[in-house]
């Protein structure tokens, strides 16, 4: 594995498709990525050890954009509950004590859920906004310091045009990320003078583990609304997220963006 990067990016929920797609692009831009999960977990370290080999063995490979991959990236997997308050606050305190050089922070965990709101406790709602906005929340304004620190930086939250498009069935998910979507747009008008942009990526339905848990006739309607007519791939999305935390993207602040194969 290669020397630190000069730049780090905070990605939770680091175990999943779209987690796995995002830790890759940024390892592969030469950063160095905190992944956080829950608990350790013998996949994602295969799949590290399967990146690692990798650049070991294709140090000269360009990505489409022409910068070089694999150039010096490093992982790092940080294992706590997001739902653990204690735990939570014991690691962001540990990341700002080690002045890592935070240039980004990417709230990826989530958690799915369907069901008319009469047959759905509240109990569960709650468990699903607890993962999927007030865990987003806390990372946030724990990191935002370590952001400042550094200069500024860039907040990706993943929503999901479930937050967008609200439809029956989804009093939990799709009003978590909706609240998620509110919460980008108010926090950007907010940051803006610290130099820190935040922004959204709303995907649709994606070929990942909780894509396959859409309900068959859901997913249906769903693609074909979709003006491609198919899944997205994690890596589709992984790019736009990239792409947000790039100078390049300077002028991109409090912007929702869709990647859901356009709204037929």
């Amino acid at each position: 594995m290669s020397a630190a990067a000069a730049r780090a990016v905070f990605i939770s929920g680091s175990a999943g498709g779209l987690g796995r797609a995002l830790v890759r692009r940024f390892y592969q831009g030469g950063w160095q990525v905190i992944a956080q999960l829950r608990a350790p977990n013998e996949d994602f370290t295969q799949f590290c050890e399967s990146l690692y080999a990798k650049e070991e063995g294709d140090s000269q490979e360009l990505s489409s954009r022409g910068e070089r991959l694999n150039a010096g990236g490093v992982i790092e997997p940080l294992y706590f509950d997001l739902t653990d308050s204690p735990a939570r606050e014991q690691a962001l305190r540990e990341l700002i004590s080690r002045k890592v050089p935070l240039k980004a922070l990417i709230n990826n965990a989530a958690v799915a859920h369907g069901g008319f709101f009469q047959m759905t406790p509240l109990e569960a709602v709650r468990a699903v906004f607890e993962v999927n906005f007030f865990a987003a929340l806390a990372l946030t304004q724990g990191l935002l310091r370590l952001l400042r620190r550094q200069g500024g930086g860039s907040v990706v939250n993943i929503g999901s045009i479930a937050g967008l498009d609200l439809s029956a069935g989804n009093c939990a998910y799709g009003v978590s990320k909706a609240a998620l979507l509110a919460f980008t747009r108010t926090l950007a008008a907010e940051t803006a003078g610290s130099g820190i942009r935040v922004n959204a990526v709303a995907p649709g339905l994606l070929n990942t583990g909780m894509g396959s848990q859409t309900e068959s006739k859901a997913a249906a309607q769903m693609l074909e609304r979709s003006a491609l007519h198919r899944k997205g791939e994690p890596q589709e999305v992984a790019e736009v997220v990239y792409f947000l935390c790039q100078d390049e993207a300077s002028l991109i602040n409090g912007e929702i963006v869709r990647t859901d194969g356009g709204r037929a």
